[in-house]
């Protein structure tokens, strides 16, 4: 960065640290998460989180799901995610082992409770596959490319037309 830039940054930086307005604690925690990961994060973040957050990294699960938290934000908000790149936001993307912490069930992070459980039934996790070709269709539903139409063993009957 320049020198300008530099002292403007600064400068912002301190006005907006002595404030405690919450819509200017939303610009501040949107100018800081600029002013630290850059103008096309930011912009990936508002577009595909519709918010952009800075907080330590806690951990990450086995689909590549990073897993954040900063106490200092507002209160229910302080833990939140961030899909892998090409990934849409879905729910079934949290795993199991990391859900009770996302959602403020315990203390304890995924990869610690993840520590305790080792069992071999256990299968691995996939995302949810609805809406894509990988998606669970039964047999005899009409959408299911093997699908046939029943055959049938009888006539259809059609109701003579009234005679007057």
């Amino acid at each position: 960065m320049s020198g300008l830039s530099t002292r403007v940054v600064q400068k912002v930086s301190t006005l907006i640290e002595k404030n405690t307005n919450p819509v200017v604690n939303s610009a501040v925690r949107y100018f800081n998460f600029w002013k630290e990961n850059g103008t096309k994060k930011f912009l990936y973040n508002y577009y595909m989180y519709s918010d952009a957050k800075v907080g330590r990294l806690v951990g990450t699960d086995a689909n590549g799901v990073k897993y954040f938290e900063n106490i200092d934000d507002v209160l229910g908000k302080t833990r939140w995610m961030e899909n892998p790149k090409g990934y849409k936001f879905d729910v079934t993307t949290i795993s199991p082992e990391w859900h009770a912490w996302a959602h403020y069930v315990n203390d304890i992070p995924g990869h610690k409770v993840l520590q305790g459980y080792s069992s071999k039934w256990v299968v691995p996790r996939e995302i949810n596959q609805t809406g894509t070709s990988k998606a669970y269709s039964p047999p005899g539903y009409i959408l299911n490319k093997a699908y046939k139409k029943p055959q049938t063993n009888f006539e259809e009957w059609t109701p003579k037309p009234p005679t007057n």
